[in-house]
């Protein structure tokens, strides 16, 4: 399973990587998240819609623009052909969401699941998206993604 986060955050300047190690509220959150699911931790892989730094506003993370997002776009092929065995993505987020379309022109069997992103603002924020985000009605869907891709 790919896990399609949005952008890296800041923490990544000092790790250098995506990871559910690191030490962040997102990677504790998705961490949780991944540890409910029937899937071992070598069959997921945690990427970014837009894998790149984006320069920070008015001292704020920066937001990608279209441009940047289309440009992930253009890269999302050559990151599928390396996860030949890939059948579900869960999209984390309105940035990875906005890429669905892309995903689905890239390789149509997909199965693709939007997921509340798990950064903690987001999940403080909304209360609805955290019950969503650790609730059993979302562990099922993808439970039942993987076992249908098993068979």
């Amino acid at each position: 399973m790919l896990v399609l986060l949005e952008t890296p955050g800041p923490a990544s300047a000092s790790t250098e990587t995506t990871s559910r190690d690191n030490p962040t509220g997102t990677a504790r959150n998705l961490t949780r998240f991944l540890d409910e699911l029937p899937l071992s931790r070598r069959d997921t892989v945690i990427w970014n819609a837009v894998p790149w730094r984006l320069p920070r506003r008015g001292g704020k993370l920066g937001r990608p623009t279209r441009k940047d997002i289309e440009m992930a776009a253009q890269d999302l092929p050559a990151l599928l052909a390396l996860l030949p065995r890939l059948q579900v993505v869960a999209l984390a987020g309105r940035v990875a969401e906005s890429l669905r379309t892309a995903l689905v022109a890239a390789k149509p069997e997909l199965r693709l699941i939007a997921i509340p992103h798990p950064s903690p603002t987001h999940l403080a924020a909304s209360p609805a998206a955290r019950e969503n985000l650790f609730g059993e009605g979302l562990r099922r869907e993808i439970a039942v993604a993987l076992a249908d891709d098993a068979s």
